[in-house]
């Protein structure tokens, strides 16, 4: 799917910054921890020497993930101690959420067992980014596939919850 169109114009607004001053080389670990690259991108990223050439291999990568990969970058920079870094991960969260629109907050908002099913305020709905909902659902998938007798359990669910009709 890819990065959505606002989020590689975010990129590309800042790409001299980009490609010039992240420290991608320093970040391979927590990058493959995080899922924002797998195992053989890590190991062609360390085998480039340049860190121009590094950012901008590491530019194409992102541009074939999703948009929660690239807030978990943003997040990833602004843990950085040196405070350039941290205000330029900072700087490109903030550029990503500009473009966020009340249709787009209205998305975020939803009515699930993950997050509960309260009906949320404007300003309740702006605290859950994506990346809480997308992990919420992650932790739930998890929780199901873990369970053997999932099919069982629904089963038991459905027939207590028709019992009670």
């Amino acid at each position: 799917m890819g990065l959505s169109e606002h989020i590689k114009d975010v990129i590309e607004n800042n790409l001299e910054q980009f490609l010039t001053e992240l420290p991608i080389k320093h970040l391979l670990k927590k990058l493959r921890y995080q899922h924002i690259i797998g195992d053989e991108e890590e190991e062609e990223l360390e085998e480039i020497k340049d860190d121009y050439n590094r950012n901008r291999r590491f530019k194409k990568i992102l541009l074939t993930r999703e948009d929660r990969d690239f807030y978990k970058l943003c997040k990833l920079l602004q843990e950085n101690k040196v405070a350039s870094i941290a205000n330029f991960g900072q700087k490109l969260e903030q550029e990503a959420n500009s473009g966020n629109t009340e249709a787009n907050t209205s998305k975020r908002q939803t009515n699930s067992p993950v997050l509960g099913n309260a009906k949320r305020s404007k300003s309740d709905a702006s605290a859950l980014t994506e990346i809480d909902i997308i992990e919420a659902y992650r932790k739930q998938v998890h929780n199901w596939n873990n369970n053997d007798n999932r099919e069982e359990q629904n089963a038991m669910t459905f027939i207590k919850f028709s019992s009670n009709q």
